[in-house]
């Protein structure tokens, strides 16, 4: 769902994580795993900068090229993370930045992120929000997938 405020276009997404929610936290609040679970990590690479708050996450994925991330909120007890795009444009996004959120669904974890982008100058906003949800879908199924293989092959040792 996208909602356009400011200037600022927010597009809200839920999934539901086949995993625990501890698990699922010790990976996203790990700055750098994106690799780990976004279409692409194979080919790409990552660095990170810092650490906490502040830390910046730089890299490259064919999908959306070189750019950077500063994280803004790591939050244990909320179980959620916060970051802003501070380098590049992807999908032709400018001033992008996202929450994820984590929360306990039974045996299983929701999983909401909620975007919020200025469009590029001439951009169709619509188009942009549908391939942001589109990719928040990809990258919380892949990430249900790696996390729910990371804690079954815990679980077992």
């Amino acid at each position: 769902m996208a909602v356009t405020e400011n200037d600022l276009v927010k597009v809200r997404y839920r999934h539901v994580v086949n995993a625990p929610i501890e698990p699922a936290w010790k990976t996203l609040r790990d700055f750098g795993s994106l690799l780990h679970w976004v279409a692409g990590g194979d080919r790409g690479w990552l660095r990170i900068s810092g650490e906490g708050v502040g830390a910046l996450r730089d890299f490259k994925l064919p999908s959306v090229g070189e750019v950077q991330h500063r994280l803004d909120l790591l939050d244990d007890d909320a179980k959620q993370i916060v970051y802003t795009l501070t380098r590049g444009t992807p999908l032709g996004m400018l001033r992008y930045s996202v929450s994820i959120k984590l929360f306990e669904r039974g045996e299983l974890t929701g999983m909401e992120w909620v975007g919020e982008f200025e469009p590029e100058a001439g951009a169709n906003s619509d188009e942009m929000s549908k391939r942001l949800a589109s990719a928040y879908q990809d990258m919380s199924e892949r990430f249900s997938a790696y996390v729910s293989a990371w804690s079954l092959e815990v679980s077992s040792t």
